[in-house]
């Protein structure tokens, strides 16, 4: 089961934390190529709402959040409608014109039924947006401290993606700085003691600015590689 205690879901913090932000901007980008109406959005996972925000400027969001503490903020200061659950024991069946989960799927063990249920809560003609960590050669400290299961390569994600789902965007992204993410692997992250990189002000903001470049790249076409994965699939109507 997914716990989400020690992940980074953490009152404002997460709003201008270069890779937050970066990423906020990047699948904000790359959903105005898909998404023309309203639609009513489920978002899994949603922590204190750093990308909820966003997601509401396309519609209605309500959130699954098995964090008390993020529940109720959600639902009292953002006035999200929260469901305080894990998304194994989320029951109600209401279905959805997007079902969005941002670097959560790796936290849950049985990632292939998450993502057959995930599928089962999209309307027809509705999206699935997934974000989740790349390559099981970057494996590191922080992905054991925040309870990961796996990271993903393309063909391991899409592997678990159900017929009944058109792929309309798969691409890796934080390519700019993936030599980092190796350095960090070989070299730094064999001194960290915690999983969290808190950088001051100046380095924040030029991280943010190398990284969010990628989001006008994205709109238009996809990166062969990079730290994380991006994917938009849209349900088909049946036959």
């Amino acid at each position: 089961m997914w716990d989400n205690k020690n992940a980074f879901h953490t009152k404002g913090q997460d709003e201008n934390w270069w890779w937050e932000k970066a990423r906020r901007e990047i699948v904000q980008r790359c959903l105005k190529k898909v998404i023309t109406t309203n639609v009513e959005i489920l978002e899994i996972g949603a922590g204190f709402g750093s990308m909820s925000s966003m997601l509401s400027g396309f519609g209605s969001v309500s959130a699954i959040e098995p964090y008390p503490d993020a529940a109720q903020y959600l639902r009292e200061k953002l006035k999200i409608e929260s469901f305080h659950s894990s998304f194994e024991s989320f029951t109600d069946t209401k279905k959805y014109d997007m079902v969005a989960c941002f670097d959560v799927l790796e936290h849950i063990e049985d990632d292939k039924n998450a993502i057959l249920k995930m599928e089962s809560l999209v309307n027809n003609k509705g999206l699935l947006v997934l974000t989740v960590p790349a390559y099981k050669f970057l494996w590191n400290r922080h992905d054991e401290i925040n309870h990961h299961f796996r990271r993903y390569s393309k063909k391991d994600l899409l592997r678990k993606i159900p017929h009944t789902l058109d792929i309309r965007k798969i691409s890796y992204f934080n390519s700019l700085l993936f030599p980092m993410a190796i350095l960090d692997k070989l070299v730094l992250a064999k001194n960290k003691k915690s999983s969290s990189f808190d950088p001051n002000k100046i380095i924040n903001g030029l991280l943010y600015r190398i990284f969010s470049t990628e989001k006008s790249i994205l709109q238009f076409t996809s990166l062969p590689f990079g730290v994380s994965l991006l994917l938009i699939a849209q349900k088909r109507n049946p036959c």
